[in-house]
This record gives C-alpha cells, structure tokens and sequence, in this order.
C-alpha cells in the first residue's frame, strides 16, 4: 500500500487535490483507516491518478466526467 504522500508524487497529484477526489469519489482510496481517516491507495491505481491528473491538466472537469 502506498501512503497517500507517496501516491501524489508517483501521480503528480496534490494531497490536497486527493483529499478532495476522494470526496468526489475519484480515484478512491484502496482502504481508509477508521480511527485517523488516514487513506492508502494500492500500485494499481497510480495509473488512474496520473490520468486524472493528466485530464485536470487540459482544462477537463472532472465534475462533468463523473456525470
């Protein structure tokens, strides 16, 4: 499992902006600690998150993808 500071420099995402998608349910994290809300995201989705990325970075909302 990653932690989420090491999943946003392999995607290039921000914690913030993973903060925020996981509100939004995009990407997700693989599994959330209960008691600290810590999240964790699995090797698998760091594609997903460089897509997302990627998208965001040519002006895509992401709001409207998720639609």
């Amino acid at each position: 499992m990653l932690s989420i500071g090491e999943f946003a420099s392999l995607t290039g995402l921000t914690v913030k902006a993973l903060h925020h998608y996981d509100e939004i349910g995009l990407p997700e994290p693989a599994r959330t600690d209960p008691a600290s809300r810590y999240r964790f995201y699995a090797p698998g989705q760091v594609r997903a998150g460089t897509v997302v990325r990627l998208l965001r970075s040519g002006g895509r909302s992401l709001r409207r993808m998720l639609r």
